[in-house]
Parts: structure tokens; sequence; C-alpha cells
């Protein structure tokens, strides 16, 4: 996850009643955590939530800034730890006790671990576990890069593991990152991420799965190749192939504020950003499964004739791969929270959404976390805001089924690995015939799920780890394939008894 810096300010502070988003209820109305006043601001708020629905904020606040009196105003990164109805589990406690800085970014996994990063003279971060106790002190990443590094970004995996990037305009310049182990031991040194030395590139992003491989994305300007670049790893925090472009659009257009999300499997990816390829800033989106673009850029927002500014997205994804985009949004007069849903396959579940209900002055630099179907949502107005809604039941909006892909997709199966049953679901572009099988590591087949034809459309199927027998089998790789026509593909599944 990843912050922005903004110096607005707004006078009107309450807490308002928050009406229904879409078909989705609200679970905690708009709160403000952190309220500004005449000697402190608070901004840089980040929010991430655990598998029990326990969900940390971490902010910035700014202590006298408009006294003519003080030249450097002092700063506090901060933090605190709720329940998703709001009751906080921990009182407020600072984070950077012997570091201080700015600009803290904030990840979390299943089990509750975090880690918060940060920078000022050097690029820190701190540890804590599920109970939001801090595990050391601060750190300083030593690294060469890391001494002028900026911009800093983590992400953390099931067992605790994490990865650090940041970029660095000085020698030598880049984007770096740096891996660690759940007891903040480093994993090796830093490592350079972008092949090309020279650019002028900034402000990278990760995304970490459960299982540990990870995405890491950036923003590049120079020479007619402005764009969002990204890199896959491994869990071993190998490359995954080379360097890509991720934004379609070629030409002098900025393209900016990238955020990425990934499912808990690593297989499914979102990258968001802003785009002015059309004149003004848009929001856009690109899907990959199995590290393979599903489909080509598309755009989030819909147009309104009477904005003209769409600004700063965030991003998040639950364990099945269904997202949703968040963003500053002037449609209505002074800038709002809007969102967007969408499922696995990248179709939107209804229409853009305002997200606040506090509508006095300008709401900004929203972050987004999304959790057993549940959006947890925070802005700056100069004071900090949380609140918390449903995401919306597609069966109720959508019929997936009812729509028509436009290809022949198999989607990589979840969970995985799984314990009792696993769920694989397919698009077909076409009425055709379709087959399904599963087979041993070894080639045998095992059982054939589907034989027959199907129509178009949205289409799944469970295993539940038997034979044609329907005798259970052994713990093990197992291989799906899917053929319809001339369409072929097979991807591995891990049963764990």
């Amino acid at each position: 996850m990843r912050r922005y810096l903004f110096f607005l300010a707004s006078n009107f502070i309450s807490i308002m009643a928050f009406t229904k988003i879409i078909n989705g209820s609200t679970i905690l109305n708009d709160y403000c955590i952190a309220e500004s006043n005449d000697s402190t601001r608070h901004c840089s708020a980040d929010i991430a939530v655990n598998q029990a629905e326990y969900f940390i904020i971490t902010w910035l606040s700014v202590f006298n800034e408009n006294d003519p009196n003080v030249f450097f105003p002092t700063t506090e990164i901060n933090g605190r730890q709720y329940q998703t109805d709001g009751n906080p589990l921990t009182p407020v406690f600072r984070i950077d006790n012997e570091y201080s800085g700015g600009d803290p970014s904030l990840d979390i996994n299943d089990a509750g671990k975090f880690i918060v990063i940060w920078w000022g003279t050097r690029i820190c971060f701190q540890r804590y576990n599920e109970s939001a106790e801090p595990q050391g002190g601060n750190i300083r990443i030593s690294s060469i890069s890391a001494k002028s590094g900026e911009n800093p970004t983590a992400g953390i995996d099931g067992i605790g593991n994490f990865t650090v990037v940041w970029d660095n305009f000085y020698v030598p310049r880049g984007i770096f990152g740096q891996r660690f182990n759940a007891d903040g031991d480093s994993l090796g040194p830093a490592f350079r991420i972008n092949n090309q030395y020279f650019e002028e590139i900034w402000n990278p992003a990760i995304a970490v799965s459960e299982v540990g491989n990870f995405i890491v994305i950036w923003e590049k300007g120079r020479y007619g190749e402005n764009g969002i670049y990204g890199q896959l790893f491994d869990n071993n925090g190998q490359p995954d192939g080379d360097n890509f472009k991720i934004s379609d659009f070629i030409g002098n257009a900025r393209h900016s504020y990238s955020s990425v999300a990934i499912d808990s499997s690593g297989n499914i990816i979102a990258v968001v950003w802003q785009d002015n390829h059309r004149g003004d800033y848009e929001i856009y989106c690109q899907l990959y499964h199995n590290g393979i673009s599903f489909g080509s850029n598309f755009k989030v927002n819909e147009d309104d004739n009477d904005s003209t500014s769409w600004y700063i997205p965030a991003i998040a994804m639950d364990e099945s791969g269904k997202f949703v985009i968040t963003w500053s949004d002037k449609r209505n007069g002074d800038y709002d929270i809007y969102g967007q849903c969408y499922n696995s396959f990248g179709e939107a579940i209804g229409k853009n959404f305002i997200i606040n209900s506090e509508r006095k002055g300008n709401q900004m630099d929203p972050s987004v976390d999304l959790k057993n179907g549940l959006i947890y949502n925070t802005w700056t107005d100069s004071s900090i805001w949380v609140n918390v809604i449903e995401f919306p039941d597609i069966s109720r909006i959508d019929n997936e089924k009812c729509k028509i892909p436009d290809r022949f997709e198999l989607l990589p199966n979840f969970p995985n690995p799984f314990n009792l049953s696993t769920t694989l679901k397919y698009s077909l572009k076409e009425k055709i015939k379709v087959t399904i099988k599963i087979y041993n590591i070894l080639g045998k087949e095992v059982i054939t799920l589907v034989n027959e034809t199907q129509p178009a459309g949205y289409q799944s199927i469970i295993w539940n780890g038997t034979d044609h027998l329907g005798n259970p089998v052994p713990s093990g790789i197992f291989i799906c394939k899917m053929i319809a026509g001339d369409f072929t593909k097979s991807q591995k599944m891990v049963l764990m008894k």
C-alpha cells in the first residue's frame, strides 16, 4: 500500500450517517479517528486488515507548521488497531520512536503481523505482531541506495517475510528492493529492479501474496516512454521474466500515482494509475491472470461532463481475486472519495459510487483494503476518516453467467493450496464442447469434471479431492486441464491434508 502527502485543510469535522452503497450495507459509519486543530494536521493515512477483521490505521501528524516562529515543524507517525465496528483495540501508539520521518506505508498478512515503512534521513521500518505490539525497535536500511532513497513501500507474506522497495534519484539511480525475514534480518543485499540505468523512474509500489511471490511496479517518464512498468518475482525473490510495460498508451502523456494488488495465491494481479493521455487525468486499470495480461487497459471512472478531475487511485483485492478501486473525484464540486468494485474477471459490479458522507471541503488521499466481503476505507481532509462497507453481493447486482466474455479462459482455482475442496472458474466466449480433467503429477487421469457442451458465459465447477470412483486422493500436486475447441490450458493445484 502506498500513500501520498497532501496539504489540504478543512474546518468542518463531524460524524455523519452513511447511506447504503449499491446493494451493500454500512458496517461502520464515517468516523474521524484523528481530528485536526489550529496547531496539528493529520495526513498520509494508510489502512490494512487481517483475516480476523482487525484493522490498523497509520498516519502522519504535523505540529505547529503555521507558527511563524517554528522553522521546521515537528512530526510523528502514529497508529492504532480497531475492530470492524470501530472500537479501538489499542491506544494510539507512536511508530517512529527512534528515527523520525514521514509518508508512512503499511502492509499486513492474514495472521495479523504487519510492517510500517517510512523515510526521513534514511528508509526505516518497524515490525509488529498481531496484537500491534512492536517487535524490536525502529530499523534503518543500511544499503547505499537506501541512504538517499525515497518513496518506500513494503509488502509482507503469510509467514512474516517482507520486501521493501524504494526509488533513488542519486547514484546508484533506479528502483531498488531488499527482502527481510520475519525477524527483520536481511535475506541478502539490496537489488536493482529496473533493468535500464539512467532512467527517470520513481514511486515504486509492491504487492506480496500470502505464499510469497510478488510484483513491483513503478512510473517512468523519459524519451517518449512514459508509462507504468512492472517486474514479477517468485517467492524466493528471483525475477520471473523481464521488466514489462503495463500502460498501453504510447506517447508523452503522464502516467502516475500507480498502485497494485494481488490475490492470496499470487495468481491474479490488478494495477491502477491516473493517466492524462485524453487530456484530463482519469483512472485506468490492467488485470493479469497467471502473469499474463487479461484484456487491455480499461477506464475505471465514468465520464461526467461536470468533472475533469479524477486523482490518486488506491486498490485492494481479496483472496479470490475480487477487487475495489477508490480515488478522489471532483464531479460534485469539492473532492469526494469514489469507488468501483470488480469481479476477478475485471467485470465492473454496478457503477461508480461515493464512499464518504462527510461532504464539507476536499476529501483526498484514499487508502483501501478488502477482506471477507468488507471494504475498509480511509481518507484525509486534514483529519483522518475511516468507514467500513460491504462489498456488493454479485448475485444481487449482476449475474455473471448472463454476460458474454470475449475469450476462453481458465482462472486459478481457489483456494490453492486447498484441503477439502477447491473451485475452478472458467469463461466461454461461445457455446462449445468443454472438457476439464484432473491429472496427478505423473500424468495419470484422476477424474473428469466436465465433458459436455456448455453455453457462452462464466462457469464454475468444484473438485472435492476425489477420483472417478469417489475415493479421496492423497495430498500432492495435481494438474487441471481445460479444452474448449482450439483452446487448451493447464494449471497446477496443491492438495494438502
